[in-house]
């Protein structure tokens, strides 16, 4: 088997969130009501990632709505937690509006995607009939800039491959 190392970054192998901005009323509280952070991301995430099966978003209670602030929210997405950050970037006193930004803070990787994406790899390299082994979770959460490996198999030769999330743009593959 050749060296199987490219630098493509490949998005069907991990689920990517783009930072997006909410504007949100405090409703005369001092604290941000945590239903609607979660609402807001769930909304998102389902506008940019329809085929996710995100169960739930979890935010923590008593935010405060101080510009600068960062907290995280969890989305439930098939039984893995991937943390979301939340920034808050603007906060109007006079008329209680908090406008804050979402951003992932791990990467959600999508094992099923990368063996597609590593066996059309190898298609390219001609190798055929390999089989290609990331594990059996559906999702995996790892560190932005993380990696998981695989167990790449084909003609009798067996190679570990390391899947790198790109600073959860997409993945890159590597010989472990």
């Amino acid at each position: 088997m050749r060296r199987l190392v490219t630098r493509i970054t490949v998005m069907l192998g991990t689920a990517v969130l783009a930072g997006c901005s909410y504007s949100v009323s405090t409703g005369g509280d001092d604290t941000l009501d945590p239903d609607t952070v979660e609402a807001n991301i769930s909304e998102e995430m389902t506008k940019q990632q329809p085929n996710l099966p995100l169960n739930s978003v979890t935010c923590p209670d008593g935010m405060k709505p101080v510009q600068g602030v960062t907290f995280e929210c969890t989305a439930h997405v098939d039984g893995v937690q991937w943390p979301i950050g939340v920034t808050i970037t603007n906060v109007d006193l006079g008329t209680g509006n908090v406008k804050y930004n979402i951003k992932p803070t791990k990467a959600l990787l999508i094992p099923e995607g990368i063996v597609k994406a590593i066996k059309a790899e190898l298609r390219k390299q001609q190798v055929t009939n390999a089989d290609v082994d990331c594990g059996t979770e559906r999702y995996r959460v790892v560190e932005i800039n993380g990696a998981i490996e695989c167990t790449v198999t084909a003609g009798g030769e067996r190679r570990v491959v390391r899947v790198v999330d790109d600073e959860g743009r997409g993945v890159h593959f590597e010989d472990g």
